[in-house]
């Protein structure tokens, strides 16, 4: 009889020992899915940054050519502002920034609203080949993308306030 006890305090043992080893894998694999988990979500929150119609300054990729030149208004060149291969001209409470942008053919320009008055962009000069008409108005946060595809100096105002104005010069 006591051969028998001591069997079943051993196999209890492995048992306990499986179970042990279970619990030990799936802490580890738990540990190992909420470390995937943060650096995904961590991830995920700088990409949605990106997209956030706040516009802030973004380094060119590396490339040969210099960047197109960009006025802020001031007279004084700056570096355009470019988000997933998009130009980004920021409408404010004190107008468009920059003022002007000069780009190539075929690039396209994000007019983002971060102002507290409504924009919609339209072309004030009816000699470009091209026209800028933004089909409805839009509210802070609100944007519009227009391709540029022929060259031109096309000048535009925000039709809810003509005075705000700017100017995209496509070589």
């Amino acid at each position: 009889m006591h051969a028998q006890a001591d069997n079943t305090i051993f196999t209890n043992g492995m048992n306990n020992k499986k179970y042990l080893s279970l619990l030990v894998a799936i802490i580890a694999i738990g540990i190992i899915i909420y470390i995937v988990k943060n650096n995904s979500e961590t991830a995920h929150v700088t990409q949605d940054d990106e997209k956030s119609p706040v516009a802030e300054s973004t380094t060119l990729p590396s490339t040969k050519q210099p960047a197109p030149a960009v006025s802020s208004g001031s007279g004084a060149p700056s570096t355009p502002v470019i988000k997933d291969g998009v130009y980004i001209v920021s409408y404010t409470n004190s107008g468009f920034q920059p003022k002007m942008l000069e780009i190539s053919r075929g690039k396209t320009v994000r007019f983002v609203n971060n102002s507290t008055k409504a924009m919609r962009v339209n072309t004030t000069d009816t000699l470009v080949s091209q026209t800028l008409s933004q089909p409805k108005t839009v509210g802070k946060g609100g944007t519009y993308e227009y391709t540029f595809n022929d060259s031109g100096t096309y000048k535009y105002a925000n039709q809810n306030n003509t005075a705000d104005t700017g100017a995209v010069i496509v070589k």
